[in-house]
């Protein structure tokens, strides 16, 4: 999907009138991410170009305007929550409860995913900071001159959606501005809601809401892409076969180095961002699936359809990216260590016994093996199934 996204970015037909060359590296694609941030106040960042790094905002102006979208955004998922709890169900069809539903449940995680990203903004800055600033160090001290696949080209393609998706929001509440999901619809008069400058507001706002939760949730899953995939590859680098004794001991503390960011992504991270994210990937993959099957009764639907298989295998990459790269860092780190454990040497041996094993925890439960990403999947077909045998 990366390989055909970068082939489109380089030969499409419009490059006359657009220039897509900024996202032609996934770290100029970040850059794109940041200052779209940073100019409409999505979050409190800044993205300092001197330094390449990122960097949390002194600007008074900015962290108000962050704090008042967050505030807005707090307010149309309480007045969801609301219709969730006074809408009569029995006078909407399945189809439009379904959709209601879809729509209130993502607006609750969408505050969830901001409150989360707000309360933990500065350690996740600094966080990002390390290992974006580790995987360019590396690629320039051990890979000089090379190509590289390190996989994060997936990035690019994610801020593509992250960019596009709200302006589906906009468009879906001009053509049901009068459903359900909307209490504004209620409570703002009708000669103001249906005026056309109402009908202009009223969408634009909820492409705004639509694009905080967008961008905050983006921003979080990142990090942990980035981290995932980047441990991964220089695990895979180190984990090889027998080399000379110097460049063992370079390995060993790249090891050491990645088990430090590790403890450090378990600390941030896995007391409540990766339940959530579980739960968030879950939910919405499950909603896929069955609004796939639902739509093929209906042929003119096509733009529709093939919206939802884009957001699928969106997720389907996102999944395998976020749980099988975790999966594979396990696997990978007890091969290191059992590397040391079977050595000829008695140092290297006693070495072997202290290195601990890279896990990625969720909460204090469990941490990621490739059984807990096969069993992910399974539960996603099984709910999926259930759903549709009990409701349609």
């Amino acid at each position: 999907m990366a390989k055909i996204f970068n082939q489109l970015v380089v030969k499409h037909p419009f490059k006359k009138w657009i220039n897509f060359d900024s996202l032609k590296s996934w770290e100029n694609s970040l850059h794109v991410f940041f200052r779209t941030c940073q100019q409409f106040c999505f979050l409190p960042t800044v993205w300092d170009t001197k330094s390449d790094s990122l960097e949390f905002t002194k600007n008074k102006v900015q962290l108000a305007v962050c704090a008042s979208i967050l505030g807005l955004n707090a307010v149309c998922t309480v007045g969801a929550v609301v219709q969730m709890c006074t809408v009569s169900y029995e006078k909407l069809g399945t189809d439009a409860t379904a959709k209601f539903l879809l729509d209130s449940l993502s607006r609750v995680y969408g505050l969830l995913v901001m409150t989360l990203t707000a309360w933990k903004i500065r350690d996740t800055v600094t966080f990002f900071n390390l290992v974006y600033h580790l995987h360019k160090r590396l690629k320039h001290t051990r890979l000089e001159g090379t190509q590289m696949n390190d996989g994060l080209s997936i990035l690019t393609i994610f801020v593509v959606i992250t960019h596009i998706f709200p302006f589906f929001q906009f468009f879906e509440h001009l053509q049901d501005r009068h459903g359900p999901r909307f209490l504004l619809a209620k409570l703002i008069p009708g000669f103001i809601y249906d005026s056309w400058i109402g009908i202009f507001a009223f969408a634009f706002l909820e492409m705004v809401t639509s694009a905080i939760g967008m961008f905050a949730t983006f921003y979080g899953i990142m990090q942990i892409i980035l981290f995932c995939l980047t441990t991964r590859y220089w695990l895979t680098d180190i984990v090889r076969p027998p080399r000379k004794y110097e460049y063992r001991k370079i390995d060993l503390t790249l090891y050491k180095i990645l088990a430090v960011l590790n403890c450090i992504e378990n600390q941030i991270y896995a007391p409540d961002a990766w339940p959530l994210l579980n739960t968030i990937l879950c939910f919405f993959h499950i909603t896929c699936n069955i609004a796939i099957v639902k739509s093929f009764k209906e042929l003119h639907q096509f733009p529709q359809r093939m919206f939802l298989v884009i957001v699928t295998i969106t997720l389907t990459n996102i999944e395998k990216a976020c749980f099988k790269s975790p999966a594979e860092i396990y696997d990978l780190s007890q091969c290191f260590k059992r590397m040391y454990e079977c050595h000829a040497n008695r140092l290297n041996r006693a070495i072997g016994r202290s290195l601990r094993s890279l896990r990625i925890q969720v909460g204090s439960v469990y941490f990621i093996k490739m059984s807990t990403f096969k069993t992910f999947m399974a539960s996603i077909v099984d709910n999926t199934i259930t759903i549709l045998i009990t409701f349609f």
